[in-house]
């Protein structure tokens, strides 16, 4: 795989201070001077949106507080992923401190998959008046139309792609709604599921005490799955994570502050963190199963339980972690190893939840667009994922006469197709790959901000780096390029040895590396101590008993010259 390091626009200037590097950085991310003290100090009283702006908020807050005076029974369909559970968790708990009789529903991702199922509904549909769903049903017109028959409401708050007729609810609370004008555009689930809570909340009706207070500790959930969700951390979804990870660290829901001790003692809560720590935690059991003992924990409260909570999530964890390395390999060995422009492997006996997990992996180690299938209830059910510059989802247009259906974006992308059918998908795969000119040497781009000088590599520049935190979609941890770096040593690190701890000498001081995953890469690349490399990774600080040193964590390590290192093409 040939590989190219491709620096941002202004990226390869030579860098004077500290200062100049932020600037460059600020303008990278598209922060004008005007709005430079927003970004690094977001406000949460000015900078978090009325809840009122959202068309049909007053509709939604009437017909619930009508439900909970005529002792109607209100049923949450919730989602299986950590926007999903968080959503559901978030609504239940401020229904039940309202009074209102209310029953969460998680669906099953291998039985019942995303959004309303009708066979579900058919099932309820005697145990609940009034219908709200979080993190999905804008997509379930058909659904909702059959529960109008049946004479049930539904309130609806989604944040996925509207269709052309949105469903016949009682309200439709998305912030992309066609009649409405709310000012931010990427809230996730669990954010919709906040918004409505807190119009709740503010209501005369609401009898409660401390609302504001209320509102603001929901904000530790609404972090979790805005983090999760990978939605641009910009404008408001910033301010959310910003305060939502301090409540995280204080948080009073014992199922949240059991995960949050369970990182140790002095553990930093940051979007890292959530998204490889917490965040998987919660996704892992519906991945293997169903997801109910993820929202039990958020909901419960009380120490003892939430830790027994906890403990089953981590035994969920573990083994998703090991199916997920048995699927993995099985995989490589079933692809060739990574031969031909696409990576397909399939096996209807491998669990649906696990197989995205395992063509990101796979994408990432081949730079080759990957698809992986499993199975469900009779049917082939697949994940694909694509390094940048190939689009997924068009190559698997080019094939979808073999399938069921398929949806997703560029990168990532799902689809069901019947198990008679996965040879014809692969072979047509293989074609559209040649007429779209996917190569077998699928050239890996990694994209950095600047070519870093090694003489400022020092606290003022870490300093600067945090103060742009929180860091994620939109507001990427700045990566940068050192070349002609001195390698100490290295070796390797982990349970399996799977990472590389290093050491660098740059302007005459040593400097701590990191790199997960790598060591694979390094021993193939034939690197040694003394060499002279070039490294492409974040400056960071990194914590060890009470010690704090400056670091490199390694995204790609080559022998010096040996990786083509070029300016982005903005034309």
């Amino acid at each position: 795989m040939n590989n190219v390091w491709q620096v941002k626009t202004g990226g390869k200037r030579s860098f004077s201070s500290v200062e100049h590097i932020k600037s460059i950085l600020l303008q990278q991310r598209g922060v004008t001077s005007d709005a430079e003290a927003g970004f690094f100090e977001p406000r949460y009283s000015t900078g978090i949106h009325d809840p009122y702006l959202l068309k049909g908020m007053q509709l939604a807050v009437d017909r619930i507080y009508e439900a909970i005076a005529k002792d109607e029974h209100i049923l949450v369909y919730g989602d299986y992923d950590v926007d999903g559970v968080s959503s559901t968790a978030v609504m239940v708990s401020v229904l039940q401190d309202l009074g209102a009789k209310v029953v969460p529903f998680i669906p099953h991702r291998s039985d019942n998959g995303y959004g309303l199922d009708k066979q579900v509904l058919k099932t309820l549909i005697n145990n609940f008046d009034l219908l709200i769903t979080v993190d999905c049903g804008v997509s379930n017109f058909d659904e909702i139309e059959w529960l109008n028959k049946k004479g049930k409401e539904t309130i609806i708050t989604d944040h996925h792609v509207l269709p052309k007729i949105l469903p016949e609810a009682v309200a439709v609370l998305h912030t992309c709604h066609p009649e409405g004008d709310y000012p931010f555009k990427y809230l996730c689930g669990v954010a919709m599921s906040w918004k409505l809570a807190t119009a709740l909340l503010r209501d005369k009706r609401c009898g409660l005490e401390n609302t504001e207070e209320r509102i603001k500790e929901m904000i530790d959930l609404v972090c979790l799955g805005t983090i999760a969700d990978m939605v641009p951390l910009i404008g408001e979804n910033r301010i959310i994570v910003k305060y939502g990870l301090r409540m995280l660290a204080q948080s009073r829901r014992k199922g949240v502050q059991v995960m949050v001790n369970s990182l140790g003692a002095g553990a930093r809560i940051d979007t890292e963190s959530v998204s490889f720590k917490m965040g998987p935690l919660i996704n892992a059991a519906g991945r293997i199963d169903h997801a109910q003992p993820a929202l039990d924990l958020l909901l419960e409260d009380d120490n003892d339980e939430a830790m027994n909570h906890l403990s089953l999530l981590r035994k969920l964890n573990n083994k998703r972690r090991k199916v997920g390395l048995a699927i993995q390999s099985e995989a490589e060995e079933i692809s060739g190893e990574g031969s031909g422009p696409v990576i397909f492997a399939a096996n209807p006996s491998w669990p649906v939840g696990v197989v995205g997990l395992v063509a990101g992996r796979l994408c990432d180690r081949f730079g080759k667009p990957a698809l992986v299938v499993g199975g469900a209830n009779g049917k082939a059910v697949g994940s694909a994922r694509a390094p940048k510059g190939v689009s997924v989802l068009k190559l698997i247009e080019g094939a979808s006469d073999h399938l069921i259906r398929f949806g997703g974006h560029e990168r990532a992308a799902g689809f069901t197709l019947e198990e008679d059918q996965i040879n014809n998908f692969a072979a047509a795969l293989v074609t559209t790959a040649k007429k779209q000119h996917i190569s077998e040497n699928v050239v890996n781009v990694e994209r950095a901000d600047l070519v870093m000088n090694q003489e400022l590599v020092n606290w003022d520049l870490v300093e600067t780096i945090s103060q742009m935190e929180p860091f994620g979609q939109g507001n990427e941890q700045p990566k940068f390029v050192f070349q002609g770096v001195y390698l100490g040593d290295w070796r390797k690190v982990g349970k399996t040895g799977e990472h590389i701890k290093m050491s660098f000498n740059m302007n005459e001081e040593l400097v701590d590396g990191i790199g997960f995953g790598l060591a694979k890469s390094v021993e193939e690349k034939g690197i040694q101590p003394k060499d002279v490399v070039d490294l492409l990774g974040n400056i960071e600080i990194n914590e060890y008993n009470g010690r704090r040193t400056l670091q490199v964590k390694v995204i790609d390590v080559q022998k010096a010259g040996e990786v083509s290192i070029t300016e982005e093409n903005n034309n």
